[in-house]
């Protein structure tokens, strides 16, 4: 857990502003290099919150990922107003996790934030180790026998 929190002090974001058809290239934090190419921006509401989703082609060292789709919610409040929710997307990884959420967006030109979280997986690893260690923590001991007279056991 220790070394996955190190690891996530690392994860750095960084802002993307692209067009459909746009694309752009990001090195992690490890050397690895993305591709992004921006797929639109599309736009419905329902009955109670808009929905803005970006979509994002998207590639890791050349091998595609497919679709990358991040939304942002408003939901209309009662005085009139909005409260905006942000649904990112994410991309897990054994060594490194990848998440996107909009910012916002105009017209066809989308602000997403890109960010890398190193060693998050080991973070979930440390997790679940620690709770199977309380599991069996939670376990029945069994007593130690008690010596018999004349000493047999």
């Amino acid at each position: 857990v220790v070394v996955a929190l190190g690891g996530l002090a690392g994860s750095n974001s960084r802002p993307l502003q692209r067009r459909t058809g746009q694309e752009a290239r990001i090195s992690d934090p490890l050397g690895q290099e993305w591709r992004f190419v921006s797929q639109g921006v599309s736009r419905y509401g329902t009955a109670d919150h808009d929905v803005t989703a970006v979509a994002l082609e998207g590639w890791r060292g050349g091998a595609p990922l497919g679709l990358i789709v991040s939304q942002r919610l408003d939901y209309r409040t009662a005085q009139g107003g909005s409260m905006p929710v942000s649904e990112p997307a994410l991309r897990p990884g054994l060594l490194m996790d990848l998440r996107v959420a909009v910012d916002s967006t105009n017209g066809d030109l989308a602000f997403v934030q890109v960010t890398f979280a190193p060693l998050a997986g080991a973070l979930w690893l440390g997790a679940a180790l620690v709770v199977l260690g309380g599991l069996a923590a939670m376990l029945p001991v069994a007593a130690p026998r008690a010596a018999t007279p004349g000493g047999a056991s």
